[in-house]
């Protein structure tokens, strides 16, 4: 479930950088109910994905860490992918997609 979430991620992002910008950058402008959604929207996003890496846990198919520290560790490289793609001159998406999915998954030990 984990690699389907970042793969998304990397593909809406890939998408639409432009949306991603703003997403990242004017959400703490928002205001009254706009700014409840937002952080209501975000907080179940972060709570689904804890329940994933948690169950994952559980089951054995994640290392047992802190699960917070997890949800830093793979959304914040996705967070930032649309300042850091659009300067990356002829790279290739579906190489991007799988090779950072690998990294973070996997990390970068042979």
């Amino acid at each position: 479930q984990i690699k389907q979430i970042i793969a998304l991620h990397i593909e809406l992002t890939l998408q639409s950088t432009t949306d991603m910008e703003v997403m990242q950058n004017n959400w703490m402008y928002l205001e009254g109910q706009s700014m409840i959604d937002y952080k209501k929207s975000r907080n179940a996003y972060e709570q689904d994905l804890r329940q994933i890496i948690k169950a994952g846990i559980a089951k054995g198919s994640i290392r047992d860490m802190n699960p917070e520290l997890l949800i830093y560790s793979l959304l914040s490289p996705l967070r930032y992918l649309y300042i850091w793609f659009p300067r990356q001159e002829g790279m290739d998406a579906e190489r991007l997609k799988g090779d950072l999915v690998s990294v973070l998954l996997e990390g970068i030990k042979d």
